[in-house]
């Protein structure tokens, strides 16, 4: 198949070479990408492979756009006309606008089944200038229940010590991401039961000791237990969560306060597929109400950059921002409400996109779904209350007695579950 090898350079004096397969797509060269200059993948990205930043001609977006559907997922390098020499852009995270320089500098025959950095000069900046985010200036660091972070190439190593495939370990590293996206917190024992139970089955020995491994990578997520929030509390494996970065950045009680907000609800189970699409920080399911705010915000003509808007009111439901928090955030991106018409109109299509979004509150469910659960369950538990309920082994000698709030319609089903009419029924 052979292989590529693409200079990427983010600057004079910084720049990586990439050796990476023909056969792979833009998006696995985005990963690449990233990797090399040590980024975590958390907004938008687009190649324009005429060289132009923001051009159309010959552009890969990282999720459809308005009016654009060709996604860096679908478009295989081999198949780009790319030739020795061939230059293009490559743009991370559309507010800050990473711009990097790519180049073609040679094709190889062997296939390259993992990119690798063969060449490295100039240290990469950091993502957003700070540097104890990632880790550093540990002797200012108050918190030493985070795990330290070890070099990737040191984790590489420790992966391929384990008695599973790569594929396999790639695969469970997904589930922690969505896991940790979806559910904002799930226990390590509850995402190894989700994994065995969509895919052939791991060892609880084998997927504890990648679980101790993962800890020390840098990822957008944490794992950690007790020993987080609670004093005295000795780390357990058993014990630990894998937990979305976000509710450990900004406020240290956003953890055990989610965990808390949490109670009994139960996790929404997903389909494998549907579930790995959480893996990837730009998915967003398309829902009528996502659609609908999206043609909103690009209609409006205030906003500077629309679909990170876009992206960021959905992130911002999903972690339940309330519609104060969510307006204000807008208007610090530019949208102007000049009336009151203006915050109702936008307050009925955020609460409609509230109603029908995932939420980590509610472990992965929609407001929508556990209000359909809860109304059905209250409605169930009437009919099995003891009251309303024939002894299976003797004949009733008087119907249930019911208790109905308002008079039913005599010609309507009956609140007792009959399926008879009312006036049929209990009615008579």
């Amino acid at each position: 198949m052979g292989s590529y090898v693409i200079s990427v350079s983010l600057g004079t004096g910084c720049y990586r070479h990439i050796q990476i397969s023909k056969s792979t797509t833009l998006y696995k060269l985005h990963e690449a990408i990233l990797d090399a200059f040590e980024f975590i993948d958390d907004h938008a990205h687009a190649f324009f492979m005429d060289n132009k930043i923001w051009s159309q001609a010959d552009a890969y977006y990282s999720m459809k756009m308005d009016g654009h559907e060709r996604l860096t997922k679908g478009r295989k390098l081999e198949k780009l006309n790319l030739a020795k020499g061939g230059q293009f852009k490559y743009v991370f995270d559309f507010g800050e606008e990473w711009r990097f320089q790519c180049k073609l500098l040679r094709e190889l025959e062997e296939d390259t089944k993992v990119p690798v950095v063969i060449r490295e000069v100039g240290e990469a900046p950091f993502q957003y200038g700070e540097p104890d985010w990632y880790g550093e200036d540990e002797e200012e660091d108050d918190d030493d229940d985070l795990p330290e972070i070890l070099p990737r190439d040191v984790i590489q190593s420790l992966f391929k010590t384990l008695p599973i495939p790569m594929k396999t370990v790639e695969h469970i590293h997904k589930y922690f991401e969505a896991g940790a996206r979806l559910y904002g917190v799930i226990p390590v024992m509850k995402l190894l039961e989700l994994y065995n139970s969509q895919n052939e089955p791991v060892d609880e020995d084998v997927f504890l000791v990648l679980t101790e491994m993962i800890r020390h990578e840098r990822n957008m997520f944490s794992i950690l237990g007790p020993e987080g929030y609670e004093d005295n509390a000795e780390p357990n494996p058993y014990n630990w969560d894998v937990i979305d970065d976000h509710l450990l950045l900004d406020d240290p009680e956003d953890y055990p306060r989610l965990v808390k907000a949490q109670g009994d609800k139960p996790y929404k189970i997903l389909s494998k597929e549907e579930f790995l699409k959480y893996a990837d920080p730009d998915y967003f399911p398309a829902t009528p109400q996502n659609e609908v705010l999206r043609k909103y915000l690009f209609a409006r003509g205030d906003l500077p950059n629309p679909y990170d808007t876009w992206l960021g009111i959905q992130t911002m439901v999903e972690i339940d921002f309330d519609l104060a928090s969510v307006i204000g955030c807008c208007e610090s991106e530019g949208l102007v409400f000049n009336k009151k018409y203006d915050i109702g109109e936008f307050a009925a299509l955020f609460q409609e996109l509230n109603n029908h979004t995932r939420k980590q509150v509610n472990r992965g469910h929609t407001p929508h779904e556990l209000f359909n659960q809860t109304y059905r369950g209250m409605q169930l538990l009437q009919r099995l209350a003891p009251e309303n309920q024939i002894s299976m082994f003797d004949e009733p000698t008087e119907k249930p007695k019911l208790t109905i709030v308002g008079k039913p319609s005599r010609n309507g089903p009956c609140p007792c579950g009959s399926g008879r009419k009312y006036k049929n029924c209990c009615g008579k």
